[in-house]
């Protein structure tokens, strides 16, 4: 049997875990994302820029978070520190305030000044990175109409049609609308049950069982 070496065997780990991540949240392994794009801090920019329009709130920044650190890579102490410099900035950028120039939500952070479409390697990243802003946008359970201005922004910036912003827009909210449901049948299964079978049964009028 053949023996691998820790470097290895860790950077084959962490092969197979953004590949299987990737497949999860893109529909295939070979998606470009935040972990292959050359700029990344442009890139968690522009997702807080999505999601900090009206303010980043805790499941907003975790998104964020969890995005850099299943997906950047730390195959090297250079990647690694970047790593931290991008989960570092954006728990820095949750809590500035909104009159401080590069908070996400200031009247002053415009789009143009750090995102710009020729910096997109392909038209599939393009598209990616607006999914991911929206998923950012609407990992607290809400898209406020600051939130839609601010990821039309970014479409505009990266030259995607509005049909597909719009396309886009529905899947991510209804992937979030979906999870919580999924969350909640899972966590609590009798309950969620009990709760559908009310439902219907006023629906169609129907009493409830007796005891």
């Amino acid at each position: 049997m053949m023996k691998l070496s820790p470097i290895f065997r860790g950077r084959f780990s962490n092969v197979l875990r953004t590949t299987f991540i990737a497949q999860f949240l893109y529909g295939t392994k070979f998606a470009p994302h935040i972990g292959t794009f050359p700029y990344p801090h442009v890139y968690v920019k522009a997702m807080l820029y999505s999601a900090g329009a009206d303010g980043i709130e805790v499941q907003e920044r975790a998104y964020i978070q969890g995005l850099i650190d299943v997906l950047f890579p730390v195959d090297d102490q250079q990647q690694s520190e970047t790593k931290i410099e991008l989960v570092h900035f954006v728990e820095v950028a949750s809590s500035v305030p909104q009159d401080v120039e590069w908070s996400p939500s200031s009247s002053t952070a415009t789009v143009a000044s750090f995102l710009s479409g020729s910096m997109m390697t392909s038209p599939t990243l393009s598209r990616i990175l607006l999914y991911d802003a929206v998923k950012a946008a609407v990992a607290d359970g809400e898209y406020s109409p600051l939130e839609q201005e601010h990821v039309a922004k970014v479409s505009r910036q990266l030259g995607i049609p509005h049909l597909v912003t719009s396309r886009i827009e529905t899947i991510a909210t209804a992937e979030t609308n979906f999870s919580a449901r999924k969350e909640a049948m899972l966590r609590s299964s009798n309950t969620y049950t009990s709760r559908i079978a009310r439902a219907r049964r006023a629906e169609f009028g129907l009493t409830e069982p007796r005891q």
